[in-house]
C-alpha cells in the first residue's frame, strides 16, 4: 500500500519523506518516525495528497509546525501531511489573506509593517495559521477568532471546499468546528486593525515580558492543559505539589506547572504516563478532571 502511494506521490512531484523522523520536528524533541511524511507547496497539492490518502484508505493527519503535537509512539503508522510549505500571505486595507501553514509570527510582522495590528498576542505562538484556527489559538486576552473573518475548508470525503464566516466555524475556548470534524483548513482572511510600528512593537514586547513565567531554552510543546474555569491548569498541578515531578525523561516544568518539559531522553510513554499521573492526581486534590491541549497523534 505505501509503495501504490509513493508512486503517485511521485508522478506528481509531491514531496515526499518515507520513515520521516518526525521527533526533529516536534518542539517536545522525542525519538519517533512516520511512516511517511509529505510536504506540499500549496493548497492544491494538500488537497490532492488527502485525496490520495482517501482513496487509498490509508491514515493521516494534517500538521504544522508540531509546536503542540507529539507522537503517541515511537512511529506514527500513517501519513503526515505537513503545511509550513503552503505559507503565501499578503495586507490589503487592514486584511490580511494568508495560507494555512503561514507561521503566526510572520502575519503579526506582514501587518505591522503596513502599519495594521491587533494579533500582537499572537507573535510568540510558535505554531501556523491553520493550527490557530483549529484550536482557536489565543494569548494574553486574544484569540484567533476575534480577527477571524472567513475562510476555506476542505472536506477529504466529501471532496469538496466550503467556505466557512467566523459564526460557521462555531469558535469557543481552544475550539472550532474544525475540531469537531474532518475539514482540512486551506486559507482565510483576518480583519487588523490601524496601528503604528512603534506602537505594535511595544506591544510585542510586552506581550514578551507578560510570558517571561514560562520555560526557556528547553523542547516543550507549550501549555499541556486546557484552562480549568477560570484558572490556569498550572494553579492545580503547582498546588497539587506536582512542580518538577518526573517521570522517566518527561518533567513538569519547575518555572511552570503547565508545562511539560523534555529534560532530556524522555519518550512518548514517558509524556503519556506524567499527563495521566497529572489528571489522576488534580482530580484526587481538587476534583477537577484536567483536558490536554496539546494535540497527540
Amino acid at each position: 500500500m505505501p509503495e501504490r502511494l509513493f508512486d503517485e506521490l511521485r508522478k506528481r512531484n509531491i514531496k515526499f519523506k518515507p520513515d520521516a523522523d518526525i521527533g526533529k520536528i516536534s518542539s517536545l524533541g522525542i525519538p519517533a518516525t512516520a511512516l511517511v511524511l509529505v510536504e506540499p507547496k500549496d493548497t492544491s497539492e494538500l488537497i490532492t495528497v488527502l485525496d490520495l490518502c482517501c482513496d487509498k484508505g490509508i491514515s493521516y493527519r494534517v500538521i504544522g509546525r508540531m509546536s503542540n503535537t507529539m507522537p503517541r509512539g515511537e512511529r506514527y503508522p500513517g501519513v503526515l501531511i505537513r503545511t509550513t510549505g503552503i505559507n503565501r500571505c499578503r495586507l490589503r486595507d487592514g486584511r490580511v489573506y494568508a495560507e494555512c501553514g503561514c507561521s503566526l509570527s510572520s502575519l503579526v510582522r506582514l501587518g505591522s509593517e503596513g502599519g495594521y495590528g491587533g494579533i500582537e498576542a499572537l507573535y510568540h505562538i510558535p505554531g501556523t495559521l491553520g493550527g490557530a484556527v483549529y484550536g482557536n489559538a489565543g494569548a494574553c486576552g486574544t484569540e484567533i477568532c476575534d480577527v477571524f473573518i472567513s475562510g476555506r475548508v476542505y472536506y477529504p470525503k466529501e471532496r469538496r471546499i466550503i467556505c466557512v464566516d467566523n459564526e460557521q466555524m462555531r469558535f469557543s475556548y481552544r475550539k472550532s468546528a474544525l475540531s469537531e470534524a474532518e475539514g482540512v483548513f486551506l486559507d482565510g482572511e483576518l480583519r487588523l486593525v490601524e496601528k503604528s510600528r512603534e506602537e505594535i512593537l511595544s506591544l510585542i514586547e510586552a506581550h514578551r515580558i507578560k510570558r517571561q513565567n514560562q520555560p526557556k531554552g528547553v523542547k516543550t510543546l507549550g501549555s499541556t492543559f486546557k484552562r480549568a474555569g477560570d484558572l490556569s491548569a498550572g494553579y492545580y498541578i503547582d498546588r497539587a505539589g506536582l512542580k518538577g515531578f518526573s517521570i522517566g525523561g518527561a518533567e513538569v516544568s519547575r518555572v511552570h506547572a503547565g508545562f511539560i518539559v523534555n529534560r532530556g531522553g524522555a519518550t512518548a510513554e514517558d509524556v503519556l504516563r506524567l499527563i495521566e499521573h497529572i489528571k489522576t492526581r488534580v482530580f484526587e486534590c481538587f476534583g477537577i478532571l484536567l483536558e490536554e491541549e496539546i494535540q497527540i497523534l
